[in-house]
């Protein structure tokens, strides 16, 4: 390499490929960041003059030798260009001339690549002014830092969500040989059944591990909701009347109930919602809305939980709406269970 030119050799002795590189027709030069964490070569990226298109991408064997490279292409760039020439020692976290190398994360790139992608006259500027040489790439965004601490305020603000799938209506799954039924429950369908289940959630807390073991908490759930799912009203009753943890899973949530009334306080009085609700046939034999091959119908005098479909439907949505605390990343369904309660709490 020279002040007038830069020659490329493979390392490869067969290789016929061996680039000679004018100076004068580059413009600018970037290089990425290599933090050992992930495996990606290092990297230099020497842009051409406008004109005539295009630039030059070498990948090195190491970044000691990238960093040469580097340094030496800004100082001869800086002479070429009439300005103060980069340092050969200063380190690549450090680098700043306005012709030098802009360093960025994968992250900062990928945030600019999403802006130019979705914003058509944002990407005309940029053609316009950058690869036109009369900005330069750090110039062009600083003017623009807004927009990128938006696209990144955004991206951290934004919860993960549970799937549209109720999870939470746990569904059993027989053999077909025995009278054996299974539920499958993981660690997601826990987290959704306690966002959709107040009251379970809270029983969680206090059950376990200081009255049941999880393994028997959720038994006596999973039991629960197989009785109300076959509409056994006998066998609930009596086993309800024996067993207090499983009888509290039978009943309505007086979480969400408390919540309800809340909310009916809040309508303008003078919608009376609760004129309508004779208006529905679901207390009537044969009628109601088809779920699980069966018709819902209403036992009036019964102390059993009565959920509808609708009812389902709207406390399930309304939790997909919500999203999933940010700050529950755990396996472990005790930590889960307390970090939901916190970020109820906040």
């Amino acid at each position: 390499q020279s002040e007038d030119k830069l020659i490329f050799t493979p390392n490869d002795p067969r290789s016929l490929m061996k680039l000679n590189v004018d100076f004068r027709s580059i413009k600018g030069h970037k290089f990425n960041k290599v933090d050992g964490s992930k495996p990606t070569p290092p990297l230099l990226n020497l842009s051409k003059d406008s004109d005539k298109g295009g630039g030059y991408i070498f990948e090195f064997d190491n970044v000691g030798n990238r960093d040469l490279c580097r340094d030496f292409v800004a100082r001869v760039l800086g002479k070429h260009q009439g300005t103060v020439p980069a340092r050969t020692n200063v380190p690549s976290e450090k680098s700043a001339v306005s012709t030098g190398p802009e360093q960025l994360s994968s992250a900062e790139m990928e945030r600019r690549m999403k802006l130019l992608r979705e914003d058509s006259e944002l990407q005309k500027l940029h053609k316009k002014f950058v690869l036109g040489n009369i900005l330069q790439e750090s110039e062009f965004w600083a003017t623009r830092k807004n927009l990128l601490d938006d696209e990144t305020n955004k991206a951290s603000k934004q919860k993960p969500g549970f799937k549209s799938a109720m999870l939470a209506d746990v569904r059993p799954s027989a053999d077909g040989q025995t009278n054996k039924v299974t539920f499958s429950l993981t660690t997601e369908i826990i987290h959704q059944i306690f966002a959709e289940k107040p009251a379970v959630h809270r029983a969680f807390l206090d059950y376990v591990p200081k009255k049941l073991s999880e393994k028997d908490f959720w038994t006596k759930y999973c039991r629960a909701e197989y009785l109300l799912r076959t509409k056994n009203t006998l066998a609930a009753k009596a086993e309800a009347a024996d067993d207090e943890e499983l009888a509290m899973f039978l009943k309505n949530d007086d979480i969400l109930a408390k919540e309800a009334k809340l909310k009916i306080k809040r309508v303008d009085p003078t919608l009376d919602m609760e004129a309508d609700a004779g208006d529905d046939y679901i207390h009537l034999p044969d009628h109601g809305i088809l779920r699980d091959g069966s018709r819902e119908t209403a036992d009036i005098d019964s102390e059993l939980a009565r959920r509808t479909l609708s009812q389902d439907l709207n406390r399930h949505a309304a939790v997909v709406l919500e999203g999933r605390s940010t700050d529950i990343e755990s396996t472990d369904t005790k930590t889960v269970a307390e970090a939901l309660a916190r970020s109820k709490k906040g």
